[in-house]
């Protein structure tokens, strides 16, 4: 099967739809099937949001989301899409059904609408496990598809921290709820913890009130594309219910989590469940008093290693199963 073009449709906000887990996702497939030049590579997302702000800086061949726009590729069955919007729209999917494009749609739970392609569940299949009786449909499933950095599928150099009082705060690529500047506060009023590192992310806003705290111990760390030695260097691991959790478990840490964001609780609850995280509770039911009762509790609680769950071989399972439409 030969495919000449590959279009990526993903979208950016600051956390309350889409995060930047997925547009980071979406950008960790395009540089790992990038190696084969004999394909085209196509981005298409909404204008002017943030997705299309951070991407226009790096990269080209930028296709605003419209049917319009769509129409005029005149897609066949040498093109192949790959969806990681948390679901796409009916308008959209009508258009593609009408096409001979292969379709992959990640972490798809309507199939009412999703007619014949792949679909990887791997971070909202604790929402839904998907099954159907659609012959034309092929679903991939579980923690193991969730997408990590390469570096985090290295076992060998995972080290066990001793109470270095070290902690490690992280809200996604934007904070978009503020919770960088929350957590921080708690933890230095908490007064353990000699140092205490925050990760920037790069959707993080100038006038966040993070920049405004003045304090020896809080270290603030920008531009970074992975922070895989921040999170092993950490006691301890504060963050919301996206990337970073993950990352953590990979790393056999127990991270303390947040949920900044309604759509986090599934993946939440699941590790909730399997005992691998210290849930912290919902941002804005959060306090100090709660956080410091939790911490002491949590030393009571016989937690497991989570990477079991999450080893890091997500996103090399996952271009292997698009290899196998391109090749």
């Amino acid at each position: 099967m030969n495919i000449n073009r590959v279009f990526l449709r993903f979208d950016a906000d600051t956390g309350k739809n889409y995060g930047l887990g997925h547009f980071n996702r979406s950008l960790k497939i395009f540089k790992l099937l990038n190696q084969n030049k004999k394909i085209s590579f196509f981005f298409i997302l909404e204008k002017n949001n943030l997705g299309h702000q951070l991407l226009k800086k790096k990269y080209k061949n930028i296709i605003f989301f419209s049917i319009k726009n769509l129409e005029a590729l005149n897609l066949n069955k040498n093109d192949l899409i790959i969806i990681d919007t948390l679901g796409s729209d009916k308008k959209f999917f009508n258009f593609l059904n009408k096409t001979q494009i292969k379709k992959i749609s990640l972490d798809e739970l309507n199939l009412i609408n999703f007619k014949s392609g792949i679909v990887i569940n791997g971070i909202f299949f604790a929402k839904k496990f998907l099954n159907t009786k659609n012959k034309n449909i092929k679903i991939y499933q579980g923690p193991k598809y969730i997408s990590l950095d390469e570096s985090f599928s290295e076992k060998t150099s995972i080290k066990r921290v001793q109470q270095n009082k070290v902690a490690l705060i992280t809200s996604g690529g934007a904070d978009g709820t503020n919770l960088l500047y929350q957590i921080s506060n708690y933890l230095l009023e908490l007064k353990y913890y000699k140092k205490i590192l925050v990760i920037i992310g790069p959707g993080v806003k100038q006038d966040n009130k993070i920049f405004g705290i003045r304090s020896k111990k809080l270290k603030l760390i920008k531009n970074k594309k992975n922070i895989q030695k921040y999170i092993d260097l950490a006691e301890d691991v504060f963050t919301s219910g996206g990337t970073v959790m993950f990352e953590a478990l990979a790393r056999k840490k127990v991270p303390n989590v947040v949920m900044t964001y309604k759509h986090q609780q599934y993946a939440i609850n699941f590790f909730v469940n399997k005992k691998t995280i210290n849930f912290l509770g919902y941002q804005k039911y959060l306090s100090f008093k709660k956080l410091n009762l939790n911490l002491k509790k949590k030393k009571q609680i016989k937690f497991i290693s989570g990477r079991k769950y999450v080893d890091g071989l997500g996103i090399r399972r996952i271009i292997k199963i698009i290899n196998k439409i391109i090749i």
